[in-house]
C-alpha cells in the first residue's frame, strides 16, 4: 500500500506512471492496482523487496521499513537536504538493519 501511495504522490507533481512488462517480485500481481506502482518503485531504488525474488505484498510494513522507503523516495526525487550531519540518538539506533541505513 504505501509503494502505491508514493506512486500517487509521484503522479500527481510528475504524471502518470505506465504499466511496465518487468516482473521483479515472484510474489505481486501486476495486475493488481498496486502492481505497477511496485514495479516503478523497485526500478527506481525505492524499494528492493525481501529477498528472494519477494516483496511480501501483503505483509505488515514496520517503522524502520517505512522510513527506509520515505528517504529513498526523498532520495529519488532529488529533495534531501544537504548537509545531513545530525545523528538522531533512538534508544534503538543499535538494531537498525543494513538495507535501512543510509550509503555512506
Amino acid at each position: 500500500m504505501l509503494a502505491t501511495v508514493i506512486g500517487r504522490l509521484y503522479e500527481r507533481s510528475y504524471g502518470e506512471i505506465k504499466p511496465s512488462d518487468e516482473r521483479v517480485f515472484t510474489d505481486c500481481d501486476y495486475g493488481a492496482y498496486y502492481g505497477k506502482y511496485i514495479a516503478w518503485a523497485a526500478k527506481n531504488g525505492i524499494i528492493g523487496g525481501s529477498g528472494n525474488g519477494r516483496f511480501g505484498p501483503d505483509d505488515q510494513i514496520t517503522r524502520e521499513q517505512m522510513a527506509a522507503l520515505l528517504y529513498r523516495f526523498a532520495d529519488f526525487l532529488g529533495v534531501l537536504p544537504s548537509g545531513m550531519d545530525t545523528v538522531l540518538d533512538y534508544p534503538d539506533v543499535g538494531s537498525i538493519s543494513g538495507y535501512a541505513k543510509p550509503p555512506g
